[in-house]
C-alpha cells in the first residue's frame, strides 16, 4: 500500500498553516508535519479499500486516532478546517469558534451513539462520512465538519480567511 497524495489545494493550505507535506513509504502515510521541527504530526493511511485514517502524534506523545473519514475528500475538508484556525491566528483574525454539541449539527446529518470500537459516527442519508474516538473529541471533530461538508473546499478555505467567516459563517452563526 503506498502513501495516499493530497491534492496541491490542500498541500498549500498546510504549507500555509505551517506544516510540510511529505508521501512516506516507510509508514505508508501521507505526513504533515509541524515545520520547523516536527513537534505536531498528522498521519493520513488507506485505513482499507473504503476509508482514511487520520492519526496525530506530538514528539513525546503515542500516535492517536482523530478520524476515520469514508473518502479522501472528506478528509480534506476536516484538515481545511484544522488548519484553517491556524491560518486565521496568523492573519490576526478570531479564530471561528467551531460547534461541538450533537443539537448543533448541520442539517441532514446524524451521530450515533459510540460503537464497541470507541467512536461516534457521523450519518448522512444513513451512510457513514466519517467516525472519531471519544465521546467529547469525536463531537469536536464530527459536529463542525458536518458544517464543512455543505461547502466546495474552495468555499470552505475562503470562510477560513474572510474576517467574518463567511460563507460558512453567517451573522457570526454557522449557517
Amino acid at each position: 500500500m503506498s502513501a495516499l497524495s493530497p491534492s496541491h489545494e490542500l498541500t498549500t493550505w498546510a504549507n500555509r498553516a505551517g506544516y510540510s507535506v511529505t508521501a512516506s513509504d516507510k509508514t505508508n502515510a501521507t505526513v504533515f508535519w509541524s515545520d520547523p521541527g516536527g513537534e505536531i504530526r498528522y498521519y493520513c493511511r488507506n485505513e482499507d479499500d473504503e476509508h482514511i485514517r487520520l492519526t496525530r502524534v506530538t514528539r513525546d506523545g503515542p500516535e492517536e486516532l482523530v478520524l476515520i473519514a469514508a473518502t479522501f475528500a472528506i478528509l480534506q475538508r476536516y484538515m481545511i478546517g484544522r488548519f484553517g484556525n491556524v491560518i486565521r491566528d496568523e492573519l490576526g483574525l478570531d479564530v471561528l469558534r467551531p460547534p461541538w454539541t450533537a443539537d448543533q449539527l448541520a442539517e441532514g446529518y446524524a451521530l450515533t451513539d459510540m460503537d464497541d470500537d470507541g467512536c461516534r459516527a457521523l450519518l448522512r442519508n444513513g451512510s457513514v462520512v466519517a467516525k472519531a474516538p471519544e465521546a467529547t473529541l469525536s463531537l469536536l471533530a464530527l459536529v463542525p465538519l458536518s458544517h464543512y461538508m455543505r461547502l466546495s473546499t474552495a468555499d470552505l478555505m475562503d470562510s477560513f480567511l474572510d474576517p467574518h467567516g463567511a460563507p460558512l459563517l453567517a451573522n457570526g452563526r454557522y449557517a
